[in-house]
């Protein structure tokens, strides 16, 4: 009778591990090949660059926007699936995989990002 208590708990257990073991945000630094600071925003947040920003795991698309003249107007955090998720995918099945992908907490943001932009000045 454990065995089978096991056999049915674990998986339950095992499931959506990357949505119970990875922060609900991470913070992001982000530089420009400029010599000078600036502002940018990202998800309605101000921040100063060079800096970091923190940003919350959701899976959608990140872009930093300024307005900085010289600098590119937006620059994308590239991401990629966290290690963790498939190792969900693979003890949790559908379940676990699919509660990752809907909290998009499966999704790990780059942490260093550089605004390109043409002179120092």
């Amino acid at each position: 009778m454990k065995k089978i208590l096991l056999a049915i708990t674990l998986p339950i257990l095992l499931t959506a591990c990357a949505t119970i073991t990875s922060p609900s945000s991470e913070r992001v630094n982000v530089n420009s090949t400029k010599n000078k600071t600036f502002t940018a925003t990202i998800d309605g947040q101000q921040f100063t660059v060079p800096g970091s920003v923190k940003i919350k795991r959701n899976g959608d698309e990140k872009i930093i926007m300024t307005t900085e003249k010289g600098c590119a107007p937006s620059t994308s955090i590239d991401k990629e699936i966290e290690t963790i998720f498939w190792g969900n995918f693979i003890f949790g099945g559908v379940l676990g995989s699919s509660t990752d992908l809907a909290t998009g907490k499966m999704w790990d943001y780059d942490d260093f990002v550089t605004i390109n932009c043409v002179g120092n000045g």
